[in-house]
């Protein structure tokens, strides 16, 4: 059975079983618990939860008893009530009155994180990438497909003004037809240059790698931070493109309504972090039928020659070319001399990502009280598609290899023993949700 059988046979499964009401008043807010306190969960995602008033934060849980204890002084200090603290995951989904999670762990967690909550019956507000390897997502698809659960993924830029007037500009045939697609980050990323440093007394790091293997733990060289720095390792983060570029991927794919490449092709490595295990410099050509999509990062802290598109993404079309940022947009008409056109960069300056987080789950929550997945704007199926365009790019560097993709069947149909990345063997006594 290939994938969109799949969805169609589980759909009306699901349909049989779970009856489309909700049993939510528009007012009433929802139940939620976070797990995962570090940095985002607490700084961004706690205040944005509060600021939409849709919830009431009733749990937090974390493997790190420091980053658990700051969680709960930060709660206490703007809600009067009182969260319940927990270290492991399923002690939280067990609390009596909760009606959704926020998932805010490392990758190579959150396929059994969500599993173990759509069990539960609990909605779902995670974090991007969805899944660690493609094996996962499926899983995780399939379960979330059986339980009728919602999910929201944090693709939160697809709510900034510049994407979705770009989207508006592109649908109306004003840039023509669109003959190639550029995306780039090219600047100096922090923490990159790591040194293994003692694990804190307040860390069970073994419950923190989970399902994937124990690591050295590596922390920024030049800093007194003593926080793993996860995203650049391969284990856990899988690298730069994977844990910040999947933004621009996934705003590509909804801008220009790609479904996933038949090709991916991929050359990168490290001249200057070389005892980093991801990629400081990578290209990557996605083949969308007979439009490429080009990636390039260079995180070495090197000035580019045009700072202000350092970070964006370049629409080449048939009567325009575009360039899209978070701050604005930037149109130049083909034609010779003919003037650019500005759009927003002003009234964008110090854009407030923790209100567009908030409008994000605000929407989350309205979808729940209705019983409206349909109103999702980052869904779970269309987010598994781009973190698969991610995974894939890393398979591609990985192999050294171009990776021919078939969609419907989720296989690589070349190389055929690149297959082997798209499922990770689990940790014991740790098992992997995918069942072949």
């Amino acid at each position: 059975m290939n994938r969109r059988e799949f969805v169609i046979s589980s759909s009306l499964a699901s349909g049989a079983l779970f009856a489309p009401f909700s049993i939510f008043g528009k007012e009433q807010k929802l139940n939620v618990g976070i797990v995962g306190t570090g940095w985002w969960g607490t700084d961004l995602l706690m205040p944005a939860l509060l600021k939409s008033g849709h919830f009431e934060i009733i749990g937090l849980c974390d493997v790190d008893s420091a980053h658990l204890d700051n969680a709960a002084k930060k709660l206490s200090e703007t809600s009067s009530f009182k969260a319940k603290l927990f270290k492991d995951y399923r002690d939280l989904y067990e609390m009596k009155g909760l009606d959704a999670v926020v998932i805010a762990t490392p990758p190579h967690w959150h396929a059994l994180q969500l599993i173990d909550a759509s069990k539960k019956g609990l909605h779902v507000f995670l974090e991007k990438p969805v899944f660690y390897d493609i094996s996962e997502g499926q899983a995780m698809q399939q379960e979330v497909e059986q339980s009728g659960i919602l999910v929201q993924v944090d693709f939160e830029r697809l709510r900034m003004n510049s994407y979705q007037e770009v989207t508006d500009y592109i649908s109306q045939g004003k840039a023509g037809k669109i003959f190639q697609v550029e995306a780039q980050i090219n600047f100096h990323l922090k923490g990159i240059d790591t040194v293994e440093k003692e694990i804190p007394e307040t860390l069970d790091f073994d419950a923190w790698c989970g399902p994937a293997p124990v690591g050295p733990y590596l922390c920024p060289k030049d800093s007194d931070s003593t926080t793993i720095n996860w995203r650049a390792m391969e284990m856990y983060g899988r690298g730069h493109l994977y844990d910040w570029g999947i933004h621009h991927i996934h705003s590509i794919r909804n801008i220009l309504k790609l479904d996933l490449p038949d090709s991916v092709t991929a050359f990168g490595g490290n001249t200057r972090y070389v005892n980093c295990d991801t990629p400081d410099y990578l290209n990557v050509r996605f083949d969308f039928g007979d439009l490429p999509v080009i990636w390039n990062h260079k995180i070495w802290g090197t000035v580019p020659y045009t700072p202000e598109v350092q970070n964006g993404i370049f629409l080449y079309g048939e009567k325009a070319t575009i360039f899209v940022s978070d701050e604005g947009w930037i149109v130049t008409p083909a034609g010779k001399d003919q003037e650019k056109e500005k759009h927003g960069f002003e009234s964008a300056v110090g854009n407030d990502v923790i209100a567009i987080i908030s409008d994000h789950m605000t929407e989350f929550a309205n979808a729940v009280k209705t019983d409206s997945p349909e109103n999702l704007l980052t869904g779970l199926k269309d987010s598994c598609l781009t973190t698969e365009c991610v995974n894939l790019a890393d398979i591609a560097y990985r192999t050294g290899e171009s990776i021919a993709f078939d969609p419907d069947a989720l296989k690589i149909t070349s190389p055929s023993a690149a297959n082997s990345y798209l499922k990770r063997d689990y940790r014991k006594p740790y098992n992997h949700p995918f069942k072949s």
